[in-house]
C-alpha cells in the first residue's frame, strides 16, 4: 500500500518550476470533464498512472491536493478571483462552477482553494466535504465576535477508513503520531492540550506570485493561526453531493432561547 511518505516522494520528484496548464473549457457542472482534465495533468506532472486514482487513498488524495495547490498558486499569470468578480468577468458564480479556479486560472484565498479541491475530489468520485470555520462566536441575534475564518477540505480515505483533512491552501494534512486526522479529530487534539497535533506539508506556494519563492512547510505563524483561530467555531459544511449540509447561522434561529432545553429551535446542523 502506498503511504503518505510515498506521496511526498512523488510530489517532490515532480518539476518544481512554474505551472503552465492547458486552458480549461468544461461546463460549469461537468465533473467528467474536470476529472479527465485533472487526470491528464497529474499523470504528466507526477509521472503516475491513472489507476492510482481509482480509490481515495492517502497517496492519491495527497497528490491531487498538491496539484490543486500548485495549479492555482505556482504561477505568475493567474487572475485574482475578487478582481474577476468586481469586473463582472466571472463566467459562472463560484458556487455554481466546479472549476472556478482552473477556468481562468484564478488564484484567491482559502474558500477558492478548498472549493476547487472539493470539486476535484467529487469529480473522482471520492466522499468529501468542504468545511469553513471562524475564530469566534457566530453571533446570531447579536454582534458576531469573529474577525477571521478559514475553509478547508476533508476526504474519506480507504486506507484509514475515515475522513482526513487535505488543506489545499497551505498544502498540508493534520497528524497525530503519524496518523492523519479529520477536522473534528484535529479540534479534539487541540482542546485536549497534549501538544500532539502536528502539520505535515509539501512545499507551500501561496506567496509565489508576489515573491517567486515557496516555503518548505507551513510557516510557524500560519500554524499558530490554526491553533489559535482556525480550529474554533464550525460555520458550514458542503457535503459529498455538492450541497450545503450544515450552516451555523441556521443552528439557533432564536439565540435568546438557544440554551433552553425546552425550546424547539427548528434549526438544521
Amino acid at each position: 500500500m502506498l503511504t503518505y511518505e510515498d506521496a511526498y516522494a512523488t510530489v517532490m520528484a515532480a518539476d518544481q518550476g512554474e505551472f503552465n496548464l492547458p486552458s480549461y473549457s468544461g461546463g460549469a457542472q461537468d465533473l467528467n470533464y474536470l476529472k479527465d482534465w485533472v487526470l491528464g495533468e497529474v499523470e504528466t506532472i507526477y509521472h503516475v498512472s491513472a489507476d492510482v486514482f481509482d480509490q481515495a487513498t492517502i497517496y492519491s488524495t495527497s497528490i491531487l491536493r498538491d496539484f490543486v495547490h500548485r495549479a492555482l498558486y505556482q504561477t505568475t499569470d493567474s487572475e485574482y478571483l475578487d478582481d474577476l468578480i468586481a469586473n463582472n468577468e466571472l463566467q459562472y458564480p463560484q458556487r455554481d462552477d466546479v472549476a472556478v479556479g482552473f477556468r481562468y486560472p484564478a488564484y484567491g484565498l482559502c474558500d477558492l482553494m478548498a472549493w476547487q479541491e472539493y470539486q476535484v475530489f467529487r469529480a473522482f468520485g471520492y466522499k468529501t466535504d468542504q468545511i469553513a470555520t471562524i475564530n469566534g462566536d457566530i453571533g446570531i441575534g447579536q454582534p458576531s465576535s469573529y474577525n477571521d475564518s478559514h475553509a478547508t477540505t476533508e476526504v474519506y480515505v480507504t486506507d484509514y477508513n475515515k475522513f482526513i483533512v487535505q488543506d489545499a491552501t497551505f498544502n498540508f494534512i493534520f497528524e497525530d503520531d503519524g496518523i492523519p486526522l479529520s477536522f473534528r479529530e484535529a479540534q479534539s487534539d487541540l482542546y485536549a492540550g497534549d501538544g500532539t497535533l502536528t502539520f505535515d506539508s509539501f512545499n507551500v506556494y501561496n506567496n509565489y506570485r508576489s515573491t517567486g519563492q515557496y516555503a518548505t512547510t507551513v510557516t510557524p505563524d500560519i500554524q499558530a493561526l490554526f491553533y489559535n483561530s482556525y480550529l474554533k467555531t464550525f460555520l458550514w459544511d458542503y457535503g459529498p453531493d455538492g450541497t450545503l449540509d450544515a450552516y451555523g447561522f441556521s443552528l439557533f434561529p432564536d439565540w435568546t432561547t438557544a440554551h433552553d432545553p425546552s425550546s424547539n429551535q427548528g434549526g438544521e446542523y
